[in-house]
């Protein structure tokens, strides 16, 4: 399956902010106070402080849930390959799925960048809206492309 333009620009957006995000963390790495913010709460409130080496689990757990998402996506494109099916429907609702896993791929890894952010500016709150904003921005490509889905049925 040929990846359609907008394929490839989600995937460089996805690449890029990954790339961004371990850049941003080393170069701000020698300047972070010894202990900073390891976790927020529902209200977006810091509520667990650890060693500024914590840091790096966010660039690091981004880049393995985006490459797993990646390599989902290669095994789903090989198993609909490997069925050889002529189904056309089938082709659609293929490309429905891997789509809405690329935007997942590039929502996940912007939330974990502003996290990433918020936590090198050492601040203690990512705000009462990132819950909120956070389950919307990953509730709402995946009810999109189930509507989508139904439709082309």
């Amino acid at each position: 399956m040929k990846l359609a333009k907008v394929d490839k620009i989600v995937e460089t957006i996805g690449w890029f902010v990954i790339l961004s995000l371990w850049a941003l963390t080393i170069i701000n790495y020698h300047q972070l106070p010894e202990v900073i913010p390891s976790h927020y709460n529902e209200t977006g409130t810091a509520d667990d402080f650890r060693c500024k080496s914590t840091i790096f689990l966010l660039p690091a757990m981004v880049t393995v849930l985006f490459v797993t998402l990646t390599f989902i996506m290669r095994f789903i494109y090989i198993s609909y390959n490997q069925i050889h099916t002529t189904d056309n429907n089938v082709l659609k609702q293929l490309s429905n799925a891997i789509r809405l896993i690329r935007y997942l791929k590039v929502i996940i890894a912007v939330v974990f960048g502003w996290v990433t952010y918020q936590t090198i500016r050492c601040s203690n709150d990512v705000g009462v809206w990132f819950l909120p904003l956070t389950i919307a921005l990953l509730f709402v490509p995946i009810v999109y492309f189930i509507i989508k889905s139904f439709k082309q049925q």
